[in-house]
């Protein structure tokens, strides 16, 4: 981008993303046209001026994901719409909040990993066994939760992203696809993700099933040691259930490894048809 002009590369990047968004029936529904002359509006300001430039959510969820992986997610937009949960309705409208934030990188794949975690449920369980944002009382609530086998499994979602580095390359823009940083310390990307899953502790239900989420969208770690570090972390926390780790791509987060706790709270065990069936889900390999 050195010798582009700045406006002139994001103004082209709008209209790519305008073009998305015309095909999306529910997102249209949610979104009002006059977002994207604001939009506009601050690309004119600030694209010249700023080295970090801050989009809303939405630019990032159209810029990066292809129609496909978008059309999965707009379903996940109607399902929220046509519920006849009225927390559904405010959920929607607070994610179409989100969705209209100036806010930085780590919040924006924050938002859209929840999205597709969420949307991959929906998609495979027939209507009325999944539950979006569940309340459960005296605790900070789930994203979501299912019925299987009879049992009630909650799952949690969250991303565990790397350096002020990577978070800034995002935010002005200048790479079409993510751009991945090896910084060679595979002990400490271990480190920050047992740290993500000590901080997710309060999501956790009592006396349930628990299965946490964890994307990573910028940075890798060896399996070796990240496996060491989370069978200590379930002796630890023994109503984990287990972790499911999904690594970021160019149009969506890809199954990457998966963590079944071998000695989990009595009252959180899955059967191991029950877990391949939550595995199969998401596209993680039956080995």
């Amino acid at each position: 981008m050195n010798n582009i002009d700045p406006t002139i590369y994001f103004l082209e990047k709008l209209e790519a993303v305008w073009e998305k968004y015309e095909q999306l029936e529910h997102l249209r529904a949610v979104i009002a046209p006059v977002f994207w002359e604001k939009v506009r509006e601050t690309i004119e300001t600030e694209a010249a001026t700023t080295q970090s430039l801050k989009l809303p959510v939405l630019f990032f969820l159209l810029d990066r994901r292809d129609i496909e992986a978008l059309q999965s997610l707009d379903q996940f937009l109607g399902y929220l719409r046509k519920s006849s949960d009225k927390r559904h309705q405010k959920e929607i409208s607070q994610l179409a909040s989100r969705l209209q934030k100036r806010i930085g990188y780590r919040h924006a794949v924050g938002a859209l990993f929840e999205m597709e975690i969420l949307t991959c449920l929906l998609e495979n369980n027939p209507e009325g066994s999944v539950e979006l944002y569940p309340q459960i009382r005296n605790r900070n609530f789930p994203e979501a939760s299912i019925i299987l086998g009879g049992k009630t499994v909650y799952f949690e979602a969250t991303i565990r992203s790397q350096s002020e580095e990577q978070e800034r390359d995002w935010e002005i823009g200048f790479s079409s696809s993510p751009v991945v940083f090896h910084y060679g310390d595979p002990q400490g990307d271990a480190r920050r993700i047992i740290r993500r899953i000590k901080d997710k502790q309060s999501q956790q239900v009592a006396r349930a099933l628990n299965i946490l989420c964890i994307g990573l969208p910028d940075f890798s770690t060896d399996t070796l040691i990240l496996k060491s570090k989370v069978t200590s972390a379930f002796e630890e926390e023994p109503q984990l259930t287990g972790l499911l780790v999904f690594r970021g791509g160019q149009s969506s987060f890809l199954p990457e490894e998966k963590f079944i706790n071998p000695s989990p709270h009595p009252d959180s065990q899955l059967s191991e048809e029950e877990w391949q069936t939550i595995l199969d889900w998401f596209g993680f390999s039956s080995d």
